[in-house]
């Protein structure tokens, strides 16, 4: 297949990639919709930080499942000019947060918050309940924390 593609027979972006990347259930579509519809961004210290939240009412108005919600930060982590993104999402009572950047360090913000996860890719859980009250102490969290980049090894 590698010939085929090197030598230009197949086109691996429309033949493969698109596909599976275009191929998403409906439920999840309807997330990244309320999602995209809380998203707000700021800047701290000169990095773009956004962020979203989806109510416990919100998702399952779609009937959609807790399992589905960590699949919802898919929507954001790829658009362009976010050096950091995260969600909040209301699930048995607690608050999930999930934290991505293809540039910065994300678990001195997890880790800050109890969770953990890899530097690009990181996860935690809140305790509270209030998702904007929970939001701010994210926020203050990164704030407080500033940031790392993200170095490659060679």
């Amino acid at each position: 297949m590698a010939f085929l593609i090197k030598n230009g027979k197949i086109d691996f972006q429309k033949e493969f990639v698109n596909p599976i990347k275009n191929n998403n259930p409906w439920k999840l579509k309807k997330l990244w919709g309320i999602l995209l519809t809380n998203m707000n961004k700021e800047e701290v210290n000169g990095k773009v930080v956004a962020y979203s939240w989806a109510t416990r009412k919100e998702y399952e108005k779609y009937n959609l499942e807790p399992s589905d919600i960590r699949l919802g930060i898919l929507c954001m982590q790829d658009i362009k000019n976010l050096d950091l993104v995260f969600t909040l999402s209301e699930i048995d009572g607690k608050i999930k947060g999930s934290l991505r950047s293809k540039k910065l360090d994300t678990t001195i913000y997890s880790s800050a918050l109890g969770g953990g996860g890899h530097k690009g890719a990181s996860a935690f859980i809140l305790e509270g309940t209030d998702i904007k009250k929970e939001l701010e102490k994210v926020l203050n969290i990164i704030r407080e924390k500033g940031f790392a980049e993200i170095r490659e090894v060679l």
